[in-house]
């Protein structure tokens, strides 16, 4: 081939990576020999060359790294997750044993509300021991699907209040232990592919911030979820309390990881999780607050219309 081709010289460049081949070069000529500026232009191609190909290995390498260290981060935030809530589970449990003791004590109108109470704490336990299981096997996780936001924001709404357990519309106001609930979810339903699980959490996070904040209020003690399309592939989800609100110097800490208002009781996990969770999808979660008047979460998420 070479003799058809009038080929008379050829010339094998290595690329050398760290006393490693890695690749070669070959150059073809019809003169008799090539002149010292072409090789020393060739040899100094085949370093390039053999950076470019260094380069493309630690790239690779990289986004492998890049792959794993996502995975374990995402295990590790469900783990945190789970063991966030099963403290609230157990807290729960824990408050609802105590009035126990202390029934005898009590008048048969509190007597009654207690008991009638059990069948959600018994829930709630149920729910505790699902999250333990879970976390036997943390790397199991559950493929993302397309899920329902309205469903996310009603399961979120049911794990913060368990007595809400009649069905419940897109529009309706609920009463739940003085606080007013005003629900109003949008249609066409608005889909997003994630888990459901860490979704309806990161509703959770921001309902349970409201609700003790109308606890410690003595202000008229109202709370709205709202779902809201903005534009044909992108949803904004409204968690507005008339709670104590948050101080103006506190509002840039709130999405910090460790920082919590709750002294010696939170552990500054759980809005640093949701504003991490939310803008991974894509999406981002914005706060306003007036100190005694209450605050406004608006979560922002890429999402698709439900098919008809």
């Amino acid at each position: 081939t070479q003799t058809l081709m009038g080929v008379k010289r050829v010339i094998a460049v290595p690329f050398f990576l760290e006393n490693e081949v890695v690749g070669n070069l070959f150059v073809m000529t019809r003169r008799t020999a090539f002149t010292s500026w072409e090789t020393t232009i060739l040899t100094a191609f085949g370093q390039q060359a053999a950076v470019g190909i260094r380069n493309a290995r630690y790239y690779r390498e990289a986004q492998e790294q890049r792959q794993i260290a996502t995975m374990f981060a995402r295990m590790a935030f469900s783990a945190t997750t789970s063991v966030h809530a099963l403290r609230n589970h157990i807290g729960a449990a824990h408050t609802h044993l105590n009035l126990f003791a202390m029934m005898a004590d009590s008048s048969p109108d509190q007597a009654a509300r207690l008991l009638a109470r059990t069948p959600a704490i018994v829930g709630r336990l149920d729910k505790a021991a699902d999250l333990l299981d879970k976390l036997h096997e943390p790397w199991r996780q559950e493929p993302d699907r397309s899920v329902s936001v309205n469903d996310c924001v009603i399961r979120a709404l049911r794990d913060v209040f368990p007595e809400v357990r009649t069905k419940l519309g897109k529009e309706q106001v609920v009463k739940v232990s003085g606080i007013a609930i005003h629900l109003a979810l949008t249609s066409p339903e608005p889909m997003i592919v994630t888990s459901a699980d860490m979704l309806a959490e990161a509703f959770r996070i921001v309902l349970k911030n409201g609700a003790e904040a109308l606890l410690e209020s003595k202000n008229e003690r109202k709370l709205w979820l709202r779902t809201s399309w903005s534009g044909r592939d992108q949803l904004q989800v409204f968690i507005q309390d008339s709670g104590t609100g948050i101080k103006e110097t506190h509002l840039t800490k709130i999405f910090d990881m460790g920082w919590s208002t709750k002294e010696g009781q939170g552990m500054g996990f759980g809005l640093f999780w949701t504003k991490d969770y939310v803008n991974g999808m894509g999406g981002e979660i914005r706060v306003e607050s007036v100190w005694q008047q209450g605050t406004s979460f608006c979560i922002e998420l890429p999402v698709m219309q439900a098919s008809a």
